[in-house]
């Protein structure tokens, strides 16, 4: 004995999705959207936190191969940082000192604050990471184990700026303001 399928009721009339079912699946998959996209957002977020953590360290590589080779930390010139093309000046100044060291300019830029930059029509060079000044003194950049190397210029992060410190890890402001209470 054969079984057919068929989308009639047994009365022999054509059987319709009522407008509840309608309404029902199209709020599901409304929901199902956008819980896919607030996890689409923490992922990029994420992504975006591993490559700026990656991109300090590249700098930290950079930095300790400059004071080896050099036996002082970059000694940047006096920068008046309230005059907008100085601080290109100061931006460039920095990409060039340490670019024997990186593979690439790309590395001066958190990916989240990048996107923001490019929102806002920002297309200027700039830096998001920026280096604290130590003297000429070979031992000064290592001398003060909780003075940052590199502090990011925004919180664009879940837990603030990150920090770059001499020995290479870096930790987010929240974290330290947390440690020091």
């Amino acid at each position: 004995m054969r079984v057919f399928f068929s989308n009639r009721s047994p009365h022999g009339a054509a059987r319709a999705f009522t407008f509840i079912e309608i309404v029902a699946t199209v709020a599901i998959l409304a929901v199902l959207i956008s819980l896919t996209f607030v996890a689409y957002k923490r992922f990029l977020h994420s992504g975006d936190e591993a490559i700026c953590i990656s991109n300090m360290r590249t700098l930290y590589g950079a930095l300790a191969a400059y004071t080896s080779d050099y036996g002082h930390w970059p000694q940047q010139p006096d920068f008046d940082m309230k005059n907008p093309e100085t601080r290109k000046a100061y931006s460039q100044w920095w990409i060039d000192t340490l670019k024997p060291y990186t593979d690439s300019t790309k590395i001066w830029k958190c990916p989240t604050l990048n996107r923001l930059e490019l929102a806002q029509g920002v297309t200027e060079t700039s830096i998001h990471y920026t280096p604290t000044v130590f003297d000429a003194f070979p031992n000064r950049p290592y001398q003060w184990p909780n003075m940052p190397w590199l502090v990011e210029i925004g919180a664009s992060h879940r837990d603030g700026s990150h920090l770059l410190f001499p020995d290479g890890s870096v930790r987010n402001f929240q974290s330290m303001l947390d440690a020091w209470k």
